[in-house]
């Protein structure tokens, strides 16, 4: 997953030239209404480790879009000068290119913490002699679940990709372990979870991308 680029550093200028934006926006009497704040890149400059692929997905829709729907709809409701169009401008350019960039990073996040949870599960007595038909994380978790008590899945709420990986690889029969293994196997992938999730807040915090 590592194309060769420095997201740490790409998502660090996208942060130093939104957060300017929104400084200058503050700053400005005359772009704004009375104690209107526009802070999308601080409260993410000032949270960035809370945030994983989907919690970043989810602040975006159910947080930022209506926050700065609200703003900049109450905004075009006065008028404009061609500095405040300027800066608008410059300010959707920059919280697009940091869209961008941190999405990327928390993808290849995403990937790089799935692939070891995987790798450490198919370690484990409980999925090792399977490993030829479990070829991803997706595919060991419903196993894992059909192998217990439960008989019915909802798959793919969160991404169409996880029906599809099932359809694709014919998942038919639960595994042939006992519980004891299976509840093994668990702790296994919780703890390598938590080890790949404080290595990416970690690498976050080093790359002085987090004040």
């Amino acid at each position: 997953m590592n194309s060769g680029r420095d997201l740490n550093a790409e998502l660090g200028v996208a942060f130093e030239q939104a957060l300017k934006l929104e400084r200058e926006y503050a700053a400005t009497s005359a772009f704004h209404l009375p104690d209107a704040e526009i802070t999308v890149a601080h409260t993410l400059h000032k949270h960035l480790t809370y945030f994983d692929l989907y919690k970043f997905e989810s602040f975006i829709r159910d947080s930022v879009a209506p926050h700065l729907n609200d703003v900049l709809g109450e905004e075009s409701k006065l008028p404009q000068s061609s500095e405040f169009k300027m800066w608008l401008q410059h300010y959707q350019r920059a919280l697009e290119r940091l869209w961008s960039t941190l999405f990327t990073l928390l993808a290849q996040h995403r990937y790089a913490q799935a692939s070891h949870v995987y790798h450490a599960v198919m370690q484990t007595p409980a999925f090792a002699p399977h490993a030829p038909q479990l070829p991803s994380l997706s595919l060991v978790a419903t196993n894992a679940v059909l192998s217990t008590a439960v008989d019915c899945m909802l798959i793919g709420m969160r991404n169409e990709g996880y029906v599809e990986d099932v359809f694709n690889n014919h998942l038919v029969t639960p595994l042939a372990t006992n519980t004891n293994e299976l509840l093994e196997a668990m702790k296994v992938a919780e703890e390598a979870a938590k080890y790949s999730q404080h290595n990416i807040k970690l690498e976050l915090k080093q790359a002085n991308i987090e004040k």
